[in-house]
């Protein structure tokens, strides 16, 4: 039930109140999931916070019993492409094979989409 209040507020633009419903989550004596995060994340792209979309995946990286999967890198990596941050894009992408991610089409072309924005069209 909160995953699909979290993902109303994210069909509405409105990444601070999903945010809010993840932090909140634990006070609900629930535990948010891969589902939960991959929504902030989207959430966070849509209202043009990177850097937060990017907070959200260290705290992934660092939890130990969760783990960012394919969908949440998309996410923060679509999050930088609407910001033209190809440096971070290209990190991103670069990053997913040490955890043993496979980039989809998805994720190629945001990339390719952040290097145009960038006029690094050559990377």
């Amino acid at each position: 039930l909160c995953n699909a209040t979290v993902k109303a507020c994210e069909r509405a633009a409105r990444w601070a109140q999903a945010m809010c419903l993840l932090r909140g989550m634990p006070t609900m004596e629930l535990h948010p999931d891969i589902i939960s995060y991959n929504i902030c994340v989207s959430a966070c792209a849509k209202g043009r916070h990177w850097r937060l979309a990017l907070a959200l995946l260290d705290e992934l990286d660092s939890c130990t019993f969760l783990q960012a999967d394919v969908a949440t890198h998309g996410a923060a990596i679509s999050a930088c492409e609407k910001a033209s941050a190809w440096e971070v894009t290209l990190a991103l992408l670069a990053e997913m094979p040490d955890k043993l991610l496979e980039p989809d089409l998805s994720i190629y072309n945001a990339c390719i989409s952040a290097c145009g924005q960038g006029t690094q069209w050559t990377r």
